[in-house]
């Protein structure tokens, strides 16, 4: 089983989310893959995502705003 991958690239830059398409003028900069739960099956790799998204998927969407205030994956982490 692959681990999940969920950090920080940068901390402040204009891109464009892959996963919901909105345009972020000065934001963070994420960098996402889920478990591997399947033997053979590489999930896709999501290189630029928004903080919204990336604390929805990672978290599920009840505890997202929570994390999201405490600021868990604002440091470079590997989880």
């Amino acid at each position: 089983m692959k681990g999940k991958i969920s950090r920080l690239i940068d901390k402040t830059v204009h891109f464009q989310c892959e996963m919901c398409g909105k345009i972020v003028k000065r934001g963070p900069r994420y960098e996402y893959q889920n478990h591997s739960f399947v033997e053979g099956h590489i999930p896709k790799h999501y290189k630029s995502i928004c903080r919204i998204c990336i604390y929805k998927e990672s978290y599920g969407s009840k505890n997202a705003s929570k994390r999201m205030k405490e600021g868990i994956l604002d440091e470079n982490t590997r989880h």
